[in-house]
């Protein structure tokens, strides 16, 4: 009993099918002779014919240029292929020589696919076999090492513990030998902020081993050096700041005008002395660099509402309103003038139409949708000037007619009608007359007018001008049939 043949590699096939000449290239459907320039996929290794496949790039490549597509494996490719080369890639137009493969330099193929040692065959189609070099490979740990082929993919395991440094640096792997990284540790380290009201447990990790306190957000209220005070920062790091009112930090009255009497303050409980005069700190409202002024008598704390009114110019700078000064947050949100736009937006077909407007561009945020020139799609981009850009999508199907006789091969642009044939209908119809009418896509086909000789309806007469598609005719005589 005779064993079945293994099964070739695609690089045996390729090459078998470049000897016997049975090589086809899937563009035209033609053999791919010797003689002629070829371009090879690297993602498939097809063969095809270079004017081919340049002349498929050229008009399928998209618009936004992010490359066309393999016809045999439908891989992205975003140069067009212009020039000849062999299959490994090293000479430009390679001479045919009957001794060694066609479209080869006759070589050695030197292609690094898989690995960094080189392919040692001749130049060839298809991908490079399995590389057979022997390397020296370590298991997961590291412990174990063993000469084993390039090409074997298996992973190198022990059966020792892994006991490699976790991510924390700390505490260490306890699984057995494994190729893949160590997870990350499992335990947890406990935090506690600046001013010790709260804690938390975090993953252990190099950060969070680095630092160990944290910000609560908690107001600290730790004591001050005072005695009488406590901090009411937010919880913070280092110590706490010294009392804003200890005496001898605070040296004149809240405006600063009158000069406190030393020794007449010995605690920070001592109440501070105000003086008889305005407030006089700026304001943040009023006109731009002349800001109103607290007009309180001498006071600690915050400066209450001014009751000044302050001129503010809308956003578009059409108007000036006045605006009192306590409801006044941002000069430039908060006057608004009451002014529509009339300008019109960028598509030049919609009005701006907005109150107060600061826009320079008016871009019109409408999406087009119109009707495409396909006829099936609609344009999704934003309102645009002047006509929309044809349909981008595209088939990869064929597009025949009718009958089949006239072919438009992929890519086919959205929208495209069926290719015109002048050959013979050769649809089914109701009489036996030979079509008059050329292959069509209409669902019914036009009526039969060839002359046919037929009776009229009372059968008193016969006629040999009838069209066919026409039942029969009246002859204009009295029917004469008996009724019921």
């Amino acid at each position: 009993m005779m064993k079945p043949l293994s099964k070739c590699s695609q690089r045996e096939k390729l090459m078998r099918e470049i000897e016997c000449y049975r090589l086809e290239c899937l563009v035209c459907c033609e053999i791919v002779k010797p003689m002629q320039s070829i371009w090879s996929c690297g993602n498939c290794y097809h063969i095809l014919h270079l004017a081919c496949v340049t002349k498929w790039a050229t008009s399928s490549q998209a618009e936004d240029g992010s490359g066309w597509r393999c016809p045999a494996c439908q891989h992205v490719t975003k140069k067009i292929p212009r020039e000849y080369y062999c299959f490994c890639g090293k000479q430009k137009n390679p001479a045919y020589s009957r001794e060694d493969l066609a479209h080869s330099c006759g070589d050695v193929c030197g292609r690094r696919e898989n690995c960094d040692h080189a392919c040692t065959l001749l130049c060839h189609p298809g991908p490079c076999p399995p590389c057979q070099a022997s390397v020296q490979r370590k298991c997961g740990c590291g412990r174990l090492v063993k000469l084993v082929q390039c090409c074997q993919k298996e992973e190198l395991l022990c059966d020792a513990v892994c006991d490699k440094p976790l991510n924390c640096a700390l505490h260490r792997c306890v699984k057995r030998c494994h190729a893949a990284e160590c997870e990350v540790c499992a335990e947890q380290v406990q935090h506690n902020c600046h001013c010790g009201k709260s804690e938390r447990m975090v993953a252990c990790s190099v950060a969070n081993l680095q630092q160990m306190r944290y910000g609560c957000g908690k107001t600290c209220d730790l004591p001050l050096a005072c005695g009488n005070h406590k901090c009411q920062r937010l919880c913070h790091e280092g110590e706490c700041e010294p009392c804003a009112d200890a005496p001898e930090r605070v040296l004149s009255c809240p405006c600063g005008r009158e000069v406190i009497e030393p020794g007449s303050r010995l605690s920070c409980l001592d109440p501070i002395p105000t003086c008889t005069g305005n407030c006089g700190r700026k304001l943040p409202c009023g006109p731009p660099g002349a800001n109103h002024c607290c007009e309180a008598q001498c006071h600690r704390g915050v400066c209450p509402p001014c009751k000044k009114s302050t001129t503010v110019k809308c956003r578009c700078g059409s108007m000036d309103q006045p605006m009192k000064c306590k409801d006044l947050t941002t000069r430039a949100d908060d006057a608004r003038c009451k002014k529509r736009c009339v300008r019109r937006r960028s598509c030049a077909k919609h009005k701006c139409n907005q109150l107060c407007c600061i826009d320079f561009d008016h871009i019109c945020p409408k999406t087009c949708s119109l009707q495409l020139s396909c006829g099936r799609h609609r344009c999704d981009k934003p309102c645009h000037k002047g006509n929309c850009r044809p349909c981008p999508r595209v088939s990869f199907d064929e597009l025949t007619c009718d009958c089949g006789a006239n072919v438009i091969y992929p890519p086919v642009p959205c929208g495209t009608k069926k290719p015109s044939c002048d050959r013979p209908c050769n649809r089914r119809h109701v009489c036996e007359h030979p079509a008059l009418h050329n292959c069509h896509a209409e669902p019914e086909c036009p009526p039969c007018v060839v002359l046919t000789t037929k009776y009229c309806y009372g059968k008193h007469e016969q006629r040999k001008t009838i069209p066919c598609y026409q039942e029969s005719f009246s002859c204009g005589m009295p029917c004469a049939k008996p009724l019921d």
